[in-house]
């Protein structure tokens, strides 16, 4: 029986993440703790005295150099004898030099718990003097699983790697991303970075940056401060902006992407321009607002390696009853440029010849406009009687996704606008033949490695469907990878796409 504790307040502290040892003036930690309510008081998280976990900075003498710095929130109230975990954001020293950081529980309006005798966490932390070039990454958001927000996490470790001093400005940081990487990320508004009298760490390392990369998908307020550079070198990474058209007006995010057509000339302001297909880069030379000679064909990072891949988990075929099923398989959002109706439309042409087919559909549909096309695909399907062959369960982790390469016999898409669709080239990484639309960047994607059919033409998108299935096994045979070799024209090492610039690790994601 665990004895009572005689004290109003304790806690015990424990890190549950590593320091970094590579950090500059400048830089922030992330760190992830286990507290334990130690005493007989409980950590109430309203009221007047809520219990926060916040951190200071003290020389190795012992004086405040931050004396109060951010707080982190409690998840819920902890009771005497229970645990949570927490995660602060911990802002640098203004200078260079050893520190010492102090990491404790306070009671907001009272007293720190170190003032009422619990000992708090300390650790002792070098941070290097900021003498590396300077690299301000720019874009709206950063999404876990999302191949923007992939290509800006690749982009960012990449720089860091090389020695830079690299931090992303952003409007929102997803906390799915590690730990470490979201310490070089910095979520801001731009009136903090325009202030002259802002002091804090992402304007001090705005106003000095050697180089700002600044990523466009769509309109975001923090792109804006691109017409504002005076010192740095300034690289305008276009993604491609979706045609409004394509969304549809009734969506959240359609004014965005009307605002992200119409300033796609601040291109002007940049020294140079990178596309990730040559559909991308002929959209940016059309503006006439930048020199041909300035942009560069840069294709995403996206395969470490490619080869057949061996047979699925046979949990994960279990789990979406794909035993006997040839299953074709779409990876990406739920968005209505996909149009993913037509790969819905196309089922019924394909069932005629081959009965034993599944449809499955993996990307997000919890945003509100991909919520509302997932509800009216399933609608569809319902209509058209298909039932079990078309299944759409929303997001998969990765590992569950790289399962379903695994086990799918033909990947597909009917999108009619792609920047560049990441998702191809992870299916024929996997030696899996690909169908798909001949419309923007996805032909040149491709290489000649897939089949085509013409935008909207769902009876073609059967047929190239079924010319592939007519030579097939009974399905559920995944042990004779040559059979799906012998359907696909090239592997990855065959695109022109990929083969003109190095290709980097980036684990599949959704396109």
């Amino acid at each position: 029986m665990t004895t009572p504790s005689t004290t109003p307040f304790g806690a015990h502290y424990e890190l549950l993440n590593q320091l970094p040892l590579d950090l500059r003036c400048g830089d922030a930690l992330i760190l992830e703790l286990a507290l334990q309510n130690s005493g007989y008081t409980p950590w109430l998280t309203s009221g007047p005295y809520p219990v926060r976990l916040g951190y200071r900075w003290l020389t190795q003498q012992g004086v405040a150099v931050v004396p109060d710095g951010g707080r982190a929130i409690l998840p819920h109230p902890v009771p005497p004898g229970m645990s949570v975990q927490v995660e602060v954001r911990v802002e640098s020293p203004p200078t260079a030099g050893v520190f010492v950081l102090q990491v404790e529980l306070l009671e907001e309006g009272q007293a720190w718990f170190s003032q009422r005798g619990v000992a708090p966490l300390q650790y002792s932390v070098l941070f290097a003097p900021a003498d590396a070039p300077r690299v301000v990454i720019l874009n709206g958001n950063v999404v876990a699983n999302d191949a923007v927000g992939s290509h800006i996490v690749t982009q960012l470790v990449t720089l860091r790697s090389a020695g830079y001093h690299t931090l992303l400005i952003t409007g929102f940081v997803d906390s799915r991303l590690p730990s470490d990487v979201r310490r070089s990320m910095a979520m801001v508004a731009p009136e903090q970075i325009r202030d002259p009298l802002c002091r804090s760490a992402a304007a001090e390392h705005w106003r000095q940056a050697d180089l700002v990369i600044v990523n466009y998908s769509s309109y975001y307020d923090l792109v804006e401060l691109i017409r504002e550079v005076r010192r740095a070198t300034v690289i305008f990474d276009y993604h491609g902006v979706t045609p409004p058209e394509l969304w549809g007006q009734e969506w959240p995010g359609y004014h965005d992407l009307v605002r992200g057509r119409e300033n796609l000339s601040l291109v002007r302001y940049a020294d140079y321009a990178i596309g990730h297909s040559r559909f991308i880069c002929d959209e940016l030379i059309a503006t006439k607002l930048i020199a041909p000679s300035r942009v560069t064909l840069m294709p995403y990072a996206v395969v470490q390696e490619s080869g057949y891949a061996g047979p699925p988990d046979p949990e994960v075929v279990e789990r979406f009853g794909l035993q006997r099923s040839h299953v074709l398989l779409y990876v990406g959002r739920m968005a209505r440029n996909k149009c993913v109706h037509d790969l819905i439309e196309a089922m019924p042409s394909i069932l005629a010849h081959h009965p034993h087919t599944m449809l499955l559909l993996i990307g997000d549909t919890q945003w509100p406009a991909y919520r509302g096309y997932a509800e009216e695909l399933q609608a569809r399907a319902a209509v058209l009687g298909l039932g079990s062959h078309v299944q759409i369960p929303g997001q998969v982790d990765g590992s569950t996704l790289e399962e379903l390469y695994r086990a799918c016999t033909i990947f597909v898409t009917a999108s009619i606008h792609e920047g560049f669709c990441m998702p191809l080239v992870e299916a024929m990484a996997h030696g899996r033949p690909v169908v798909a639309t001949d419309s923007t960047a996805i032909p040149h994607t491709l290489g000649g490695a897939g089949l085509l059919f013409a935008p909207g033409d769902a009876e073609g998108l059967a047929a190239q469907v079924c010319r592939l299935l007519a030579d097939l096994p009974e399905p559920g045979h995944w042990h004779d990878p040559m059979a799906v070799h012998q359907l696909a024209p090239a592997t990855t090492a065959d695109l022109p796409a990929l083969r003109e610039r190095p290709i980097a690790i980036v684990t599949p994601r959704y396109g």
